[in-house]
């Protein structure tokens, strides 16, 4: 597990995009969190705490990040947006 500062959290909150921006950069993580932000704002959030929080760089592999990011996307995309948050 990574450790997350308050200020990552916060950004993470209000801005979930920027919060994954400062600690990945331009990375694929920054491009899932924006588009589950686009779909509407409470998904990027939780997806950005959930990133910030327990994907640090060294914590996993880059295949294990990448196969939890697609099973993410896969969900959202699969069962829409709308029905997982009702």
């Amino acid at each position: 597990m990574s450790s997350a500062t308050f200020v990552d959290i916060i950004l993470a909150i209000l801005l979930p995009p920027l919060g994954v921006f400062l600690k990945f950069g331009c990375e694929v993580e920054f491009w899932i969190c924006l588009v589950l932000t686009l779909f509407g704002y409470l998904p990027g959030i939780i997806y950005a705490i959930y990133i910030i929080t327990n994907c640090g760089r060294s914590s996993r592999g880059p295949s294990d990040q990448l196969v939890a990011e697609i099973f993410i996307l896969n969900l959202l995309f699969k069962h829409g947006v709308t029905q997982i948050f009702e």
